[in-house]
């Protein structure tokens, strides 16, 4: 019956490595509010939070159509952070009429996770100053 202890202590040892490897592939929560700050180029400023603490800049690269409430738009997204700083370009669309945003980036351009997809969810949370809180969601797996 020594075996059965042996084999649980091998099986925990082969396990803690596996579980290590898959918490570094887990997706990184940035959680982010920011608002307008020129808002004849779309350019916004803001903070980081959550997974990568930090400041933020967005600002529209294109207004590619309207739908009517449905705008697609391409926007750029200077996260700085220290080590974990970064730049990403996602596309998606804002709904006018419910001021919720869902893009999703190609990849990290540069810095932090350099290579990882993104996807960004928002919502405008104050029409007034353009006040938008959210996250971006970066996926380590996908990494270079």
């Amino acid at each position: 019956m020594k075996i059965l202890p042996a084999l649980a202590a091998l099986i925990a040892t082969i396990a803690l490595p596996a579980t290590a490897a898959n918490a570094t592939n887990a997706p990184v929560q940035v959680d982010f509010v920011k608002h307008v700050v020129d808002p004849a180029n779309f350019v916004f400023e803001g903070s980081v939070s959550g997974g990568v603490t930090g400041d933020l800049t967005s600002r529209l690269v294109s207004l590619n159509e309207v739908s009517g409430p449905i705008y697609h738009v391409t926007f750029d997204w200077i996260v700085s952070a220290g080590s974990d700083s970064f730049t990403t370009r996602t596309s998606g669309i804002w709904n006018t009429l419910t001021g919720q945003v869902v893009m999703n980036g190609n990849v990290i351009s540069s810095g932090y996770l350099s290579g990882a997809q993104v996807h960004e969810e928002g919502q405008l949370v104050d029409a007034r100053t353009l006040t938008f809180q959210g996250f971006l969601r970066l996926l380590p797996s996908t990494a270079d």
